[in-house]
This record gives C-alpha cells, structure tokens and sequence, in this order.
C-alpha cells in the first residue's frame, strides 16, 4: 500500500504523494508535538477514549491546543481504515499533533495553527519471544514532566533500540538517574518474581504511563493477580520467572533472553499467559460490540 495510502491531514483526506507538511513546521524543525499510537481491531479503536485523554494532558502541559474533538478522532479513524482497506483486520493508527507553522526561533507566536495528522498501517506480524539489552548510555530524567508524555523527541528510545539491535537484540530496556529499570524503547515493562508477583516500575520512576500497561494493572486485579508496582534492578530482572512487555502495538509480549546472560522459557511463562487470554478477550468484546 506505500505510495497509495491515504492519510488525513489538516481536515483533509488526500494521498500520501499529494500530502504538503510545511517546511516550518515546528513538528520538522523543533519536535514541537505529541502523538498517539493505537490500535484497530476490526474498524474499532481500542481504549480511544485513554488515547484521548493521555494525548490532551500531554497537549496541556505542552501548551498546544488540540483542534479536534474525540468524536472527530473517532470518525476520521474509521473513514480512513476504511479508505485503506483495513476495517477487516488489525490496523495501526498513528495521531500526530504539531504546534504549526511559526517563525524561526524557539518562542512560538501566539496565534498559531495547530496541525494534525492521522495515519495508518496494517499490523506486522508478531514475535512469539524477544530479546532485551539493557542498556545505560541513555538515562531518562525521570524528575521531567516530558518523561510522561509522547512528545516527538524520541531520541534517547531511538539511540537505545539502534544500540539493542547492532548488538543482536530486539529491542532495549532504559534506565533513569537512579540506575533503575524503567521501559523498553516504546512499551513498558514487567516481571514476575520468585513469589508470583507481578512487578513493574512505577510512574515516578520516569516510566511513560502506558494504556496497555494500566490495562494489564486492571487485569491483574480482575484475575487476582499479585501486582505491585515497584523499582525495579537489573538484579531483580536477573531473578526473574517471567518478562514481558506491553504497548499497544504488541500487547503482551514476553522477553526470551535479558542481555547475554539470562534467558527465559516462554513455554513455561503461565502468569503472562493468563494475561495474555484475559487482553484477548478485552479485544474480541470491542469487536463483537455494536
């Protein structure tokens, strides 16, 4: 489908080829922006609402104002998986909010139009296990506002992911100034320990405050799950029973292999399965609701 896909930007459906950004868009020049990752499940969002509600806070404490309203996101989303022919399949949908076109300079001017981007793209094709390094070359400042918000400024997750693969792994698991485990590059992180708890950082620690990691947090509760959120050491992921990750994207992801040094059996991972079953059937009610 590149080259042909539809997108939606700016009130307008139009193709990719004919899609102008300006050149001064601060989105470009600045990662002046957010953005929200989702997913479809037949032509329906899951959790659009907690998309929503992340993607104002983080517009909010940016000072960026939000043209669209959730029912128009809802809308446009449908209109263009239909437009790119994934309403019968698993679909992404990525909502790109900029600040807009302003002069050179930090300073924004006070009249401003915000630009808005939606587009989509077929889900790939998941791994059953992954592996992680960990990695300390790029601490997250966890006293920072921005560390939970999706701002367009992703370097540090991209830095750390190129280093994880170069090295042969799937992905990177960060670290904040205290040396403590946060996340993955783009999903969240979780343990069970030797009790079977299920462990994962807290919000404080610098982690982003992920909807699928507050649905599995729900979940865990629903199926009476031990569940704590606590910070987390590389010794505690040595001693692990069980990793996984979680965005939306991926869902529950379990983690096969930490750095060289420790791996784990995905075959005998029930407590992620559990959750795993308990996330699926959270996506079969959305599909089978009117």
């Amino acid at each position: 489908m590149a080259g042909n896909r539809i997108i939606y930007l700016n009130g307008s459906f139009v193709s990719e080829q004919k899609a102008r950004i300006s050149p001064f868009d601060r989105g470009l020049l600045l990662a002046d922006g957010l953005f929200e990752t989702m997913k479809a499940y037949c032509g329906k969002v899951f959790k659009l609402a907690d998309h929503w509600q992340r993607l104002q806070h983080g517009a909010d404490l940016l000072k960026i104002q939000v043209t669209i309203s959730q029912q128009t996101l809802q809308d446009i989303s449908q209109q263009l998986l239909a437009k790119n022919h994934l309403l019968n399949q698993q679909a992404i949908l990525r909502l790109t909010i900029t600040r807009g076109v302003g002069p050179r300079g930090l300073l924004p001017p006070q009249k401003i139009s915000t630009s808005v981007l939606l587009t989509t793209f077929p889900c790939p094709e998941q791994n059953d296990g992954v592996s992680v390094l960990v990695t300390s070359h790029f601490p997250k400042n966890e006293f920072s506002p921005l560390a939970q918000i999706k701002t367009l400024n992703y370097l540090e997750n991209i830095l750390a992911k190129i280093e994880a693969v170069t090295k042969g792994f799937s992905d990177a698991l960060l670290v904040n100034s205290k040396n403590y485990l946060i996340q993955a590059s783009a999903a969240n992180l979780f343990i069970v320990d030797s009790k079977q708890q299920l462990l994962t950082p807290p919000i404080s620690d610098g982690v982003l405050p992920g909807i699928t990691r507050r649905t599995v947090l729900d979940l865990a509760k629903q199926l009476s799950l031990p569940c704590f959120e606590k910070s987390l050491l590389l010794t505690d992921l040595a001693a692990a029973k069980e990793v996984f990750l979680t965005n939306s994207i991926v869902e529950i992801q379990p983690v096969m292999q930490v750095n060289n040094q420790y791996p784990l059996d995905i075959n005998n991972n029930p407590i992620t399965r559990k959750l795993q079953s308990g996330y699926q059937n959270h996506t079969l009610n959305l599909k089978s609701a009117d």
